[in-house]
Formats: C-alpha cells, structure tokens, sequence
C-alpha cells in the first residue's frame, strides 16, 4: 500500500461508506464493524506504518453503547492520537465528533454531546482539527430519518452529506 495517502480510521460508519464511489481520489479505509477505541489501539501499528498524509478519526460511538465512561473513552482517544503523532508525526490528524443517533437508547445524543464536547478540548490540547459531525444530519434533537438505516448507521444520502461537509479538509 502507498504511504501518503488518505486514511479513514473507526468502526462500522467509516466501514460503511464507498469512498471508491464518492470520491474522485484513494482513501484507505480502516473502518471495522463494532469496533471500539481499544481495538483501535491496538490495531494502530498498521496505521501508523502505512503513514498516511492525513487520517480522519471517528470512534467512540460503540464505546457508549458498551457502557464505557466518557472519561475512559477520551483517554483512549488521547493515547490514540499520542501514538500517531509519535509514530507518524508528518500526518495531519483531524478528529471528527460522533454523529447523533435516533432512537437508540443504549447510546443517547446526551452522552455523545458530551463525549464530543471531550473531543474538541482534546484536539485543541493535541494540536488535531476538530470537525464537527454533530449538527450535520441533526433533524428535531436526533438524526434525520432520511440520513439512517436504523438510528446509527449512515443511508448513502448521509455518507453524501459527510463526505460533501469533509471536502475543504479533504482539498487542504
């Protein structure tokens, strides 16, 4: 695999999405269904190697759904982003906030906001870009029908929006 690449780091929303089809350039796509911010970790070593010119990170939403605590979930996140500016520190970190949900109780909008709001102090303390997802696919405090499949995962009009709302830092 070529270094200097995009690269889109997560779970089953990042797995989900044909960047092939939706975007005129390569990404490499590290998504993996039901992935959390320790199987993160420890799968980094392949990230990092591969040393991407710019990596989206969007994780944390099944860490919620397991009953993780938002403290733990950051401190994964910040030993995340600590080994990749360690291991590849020419590459452009851009952390992404959580999408909000629709009628899944095991992960309310409450405890993403508040993951989220997490998310942006600590890429301001890690010198990352913050991108807020939150307000994107936002309809009446919940993600718009019309953006999901089952309150969590993305319709093709929802990876349409997302990948339209990322293009200025995608061309940066």
């Amino acid at each position: 695999m070529n270094t200097g690449q995009i690269l889109f780091l997560g779970d089953s929303i990042t797995e989900g999405c044909n960047f092939k089809e939706l975007l005129p350039f390569q990404v490499i796509n590290r998504g993996i269904a039901g992935d959390v911010t320790f199987g993160v970790l420890n799968r980094l070593d392949e990230v990092i190697s591969l040393r991407p010119r710019k990596l989206f990170l969007l994780i944390g939403i099944n860490d919620i759904g397991s009953g993780i605590g938002t403290g733990a979930i950051a401190g994964n996140i910040r030993q995340i982003i600590s080994r990749l500016h360690d291991g590849t520190p020419e590459t452009k970190i851009y952390l992404q906030s959580l999408f909000p949900t629709r009628g899944r109780t095991e992960r309310p909008n409450s405890r993403i906001q508040e993951l989220n709001a997490e998310l942006k102090d600590i890429a301001e303390e890690m010198n990352c870009t913050y991108i807020d997802l939150y307000p994107l696919l936002l309809i009446d405090g919940e993600l718009g029908s019309e953006y999901t499949l089952d309150g969590l995962h993305l319709t093709g009009l929802g990876y349409n929006r997302w990948l339209d709302f990322l293009r200025p830092y995608l061309d940066e």
